[in-house]
């Protein structure tokens, strides 16, 4: 099992890439830039699912409240 430290404010892809940095602190120039392009584009990734989750979320109990409130008078 891994031990994962306290990721105070802090997603998983950030704690990754700050992971990362520790483990690798002299890699070829371009390697540090490939890996900071995926962690970049992890990033964007992570933001999109959040935000899709979160109108999912929304988008369901709104019709929940709909269903319970009005659909059955």
């Amino acid at each position: 099992m891994i031990k994962i430290s306290s990721m105070s404010k802090q997603t998983a892809v950030e704690w990754l890439g700050h992971e990362i940095n520790k483990i690798y602190t002299e890699v070829p120039d371009q390697l540090f830039y490939d890996i900071a392009l995926l962690l970049q584009q992890a990033k964007e990734m992570e933001k999109e699912q959040i935000n899709n989750a979160h109108y999912e979320g929304s988008e369901n109990y709104r019709r929940q409240y709909y269903n319970e409130t009005f659909k059955s008078q």
